[in-house]
């Protein structure tokens, strides 16, 4: 079996994942007893809930009973190790010191150009199978032989697909993706070699593809880049795909980007109102307005409305930056109305 160099970007420990030949190696490398793992592999424990989703409907989620959590997040912490995140990609992905990838990130490559086009995956998760996985883990540079890499899927699938809801399916699903990333970078390239006026941008965040260029997106183009997402096993949800050019509102990742990085005027309306109903008519019935409850709101409903006004403070300043004049009015006036009933300052 092959191995991976040991540096900046790989721990010893993942190492000794990689290499374990035998199962109480394995599980030695997985921090557990043999015992354990066997039990996790061949009788897995998950719970299944749903929650609503922004569009409408539930979005099923299948999470893992604590001691398969355990080892979910322990084979996520060697992946994260392992996983080298190419260019474009900025779902899912560790910051190191000198660069941080996130929603913003991801919006800001495609800043100031005349045609956005937006493809969402479909299905995302539930598309990554038991084969995908195990191919995946059969490739450089882990180049698992079958039975391991079969073994090792066990811990990650459930009813034979990427679970919504373990904690090493978001990396897992990453390093499926890497090739079909790496082909789609490659085509990008091509394409501005070819064409330099076109200044062609990929980005991926999770299920959420962006290209951005400075010309009109051809039907050529589009073929091209369904065919290569249908080769990986993956299918574009034609309802939620869209062109956009600089003469509207260009969006990614739920971020306008047409000059800067901003948030939509109704989230901002949305503070404002929040916070003149705060000065207006007092905590308790804000909250109770905001919840729409048919009583007053209680203790535990006001500290839940404050969370969440803080939070959604916090998003604009992280979107348009903690300088920006909006966000410091916001966060002042949220001081203003929480300091009669906190003891310590909030920090921004």
């Amino acid at each position: 079996m092959n191995t991976i160099i040991l540096d900046n970007n790989n721990h010893w420990d993942s190492l000794l994942f990689i290499n374990a030949n035998t199962l109480d190696k394995m599980a030695f490398s997985l921090s557990c007893h043999l015992s354990f793992l066997q039990r996790q592999v061949e009788s897995p424990k998950y719970f299944q809930f749903k929650v609503s989703k922004k569009s409408g409907g539930f979005r099923e989620i299948n999470a893992p009973n604590a001691e398969l959590k355990y080892l979910q997040r322990n084979l996520s912490w060697k992946f994260n190790k392992i996983y080298s995140s190419p260019d474009g990609v900025h779902g899912f992905v560790k910051g190191t010191f000198l660069e941080t990838r996130h929603i913003v990130s991801n919006a800001k490559l495609h800043i100031g150009k005349k045609w956005v086009w937006n493809l969402d995956i479909e299905s995302f998760f539930s598309s990554i199978t038991t084969q995908m996985v195990i191919n995946r883990l059969m490739e450089a540079p882990f180049n698992f032989d079958e039975n391991k890499a079969k073994y090792i899927s066990l811990l990650i699938i459930y009813k034979r697909q990427l679970p919504m809801g373990s904690p090493c399916s978001p990396v897992v699903s990453n390093l499926v993706c890497e090739n079909m990333d790496a082909q789609i970078n490659q085509w990008v390239a091509n394409q501005n070699k070819f064409q330099p006026e076109i200044n062609l941008v990929y980005s991926r965040y999770a299920d959420d593809i962006t290209f951005s260029t400075d010309l009109a997106i051809s039907d050529e183009h589009k073929l091209e880049i369904y065919d290569i997402l249908n080769q990986y096993g993956f299918e574009v949800n034609r309802k939620k795909e869209r062109i956009q050019s600089n003469k509207q509102s260009q969006w990614v990742t739920g971020i306008k980007i047409n000059e800067k990085p901003n948030v939509d005027r109704s989230y901002i309306r949305n503070i404002r109102a929040a916070l003149h109903q705060i000065r207006a008519k007092g905590l308790q019935e804000a909250a109770t307005n905001f919840f729409n409850l048919k009583e007053l709101a209680n203790t535990t409903e006001i500290d839940r409305f404050l969370r969440i006004l803080q939070g959604r403070i916090s998003h604009v300043g992280f979107v348009k930056g903690k300088d920006d004049s909006a966000y410091l009015k916001y966060w002042r006036e949220l001081g203003e109305v929480m300091a009669p009933i906190q003891k310590e300052p909030l920090i921004y």
